[in-house]
């Protein structure tokens, strides 16, 4: 992002297309902030700089997953760093976005199902933050009942604009701010477990969010059964906690999102390096606060 910038402001570049799907939207967001405001962009997404200007970004998106296309967030990686940062500002939000699913019918099986998880795991993360507005919770499950509905089919018709239609939709919608209306905060607890794992073993986001949930779920089945059973019922049509987190699991499984670190190549010689890559970097919920006790079940129950 820094050689980005330094060239955008060396070419005075006024507008930003960003191309891609999530990583290079988000890359852009920051870029454009840095070219604007001549910041840094890792301060700016440590928060050690705060941006007063931006240039405008205009994005074409060629992967339905992260939202991005349609909110004020970014999520980058540092390499040098070791480290999976997410920043929001209101000066992200793009000019413009262009939806065209004809330009996501070339993306192959795996990481259509990974934006197919990612998408998901958005809504839940809503859905399991802080507030329990009753329109949202349904506007949530049907986001997720539709993904549901229509990503096996997709996952069998790669190249179905009608169908990569239905999948992009959703996707923008679990993330651009609708399912968060009434609720104080999400959760994104299981997406910090995510980053980590990607850190680690460059493991992509989607697959490590289907490996992530049924664990976390299973961590707080006693604490939130309630929020599970009313999930379980209004996605699945099932009315038990035990049974609403097999339904996630058995549907990430059936297109082929790996759904346990074992499947993935890992083994529990890789749980302390785990373990203490969640301490260092601080793995927690906003609204579910994870401790160094959690971290270790809930690498035992990712396996």
């Amino acid at each position: 992002m820094e050689k980005a910038a330094a060239l955008g402001r060396e070419k005075k570049i006024d507008v930003i297309v960003a191309l891609g799907g999530g990583s290079v939207i988000d890359s852009a967001k920051i870029i454009a902030l840095s070219i604007a405001t001549g910041l840094d962009p890792w301060e700016i997404m440590t928060h050690k700089v705060n941006p007063d200007k931006t240039i405008p970004l205009v994005n074409v998106l060629t992967l339905a997953a992260t939202g991005t296309e349609m909110n004020a967030a970014a999520v980058v990686q540092n390499h040098k760093t070791g480290q999976k940062i997410g920043y929001v500002h209101p000066l992200n939000f793009p000019k413009d976005a262009f939806l065209d699913p004809q330009f996501t019918t070339t993306v192959p099986a795996n990481y259509t199902a990974y934006g197919i998880v990612d998408l998901i795991a958005h809504a839940l993360e809503a859905y399991f933050g802080e507030g329990e507005p009753s329109v949202i919770d349904r506007i949530t499950f049907a986001i997720i009942k539709d993904a549901v509905h229509w990503g096996p089919q997709l996952m069998k018709d790669l190249t179905n604009y009608e169908l990569r239609a239905n999948i992009m939709l959703d996707a923008t919608l679990a993330l651009n701010g609708l399912t968060t209306y009434g609720k104080v905060v999400g959760d994104w607890g299981v997406h910090t477990m995510g980053h980590e794992l990607s850190l680690l073993y460059d493991t992509p986001h989607g697959a490590s969010l289907s490996i992530a949930y049924p664990a976390w779920l299973k961590l707080h089945q006693h604490k939130i059964s309630e929020r599970i059973v009313k999930l379980g019922k209004g996605v699945f049509d099932v009315s038990t906690v035990d049974e609403t987190i097999e339904a996630f699991t058995q549907f990430f499984a059936s297109i082929q999102s790996p759904v346990s670190l074992t499947e993935i190549g890992l083994d529990a010689s890789n749980k302390p390096e785990i373990i203490e890559q969640f301490r260092k970097n601080g793995v927690s919920g906003t609204h579910h606060k994870l401790t160094n006790e959690d971290y270790i079940k809930l690498v035992d129950l990712m396996m």
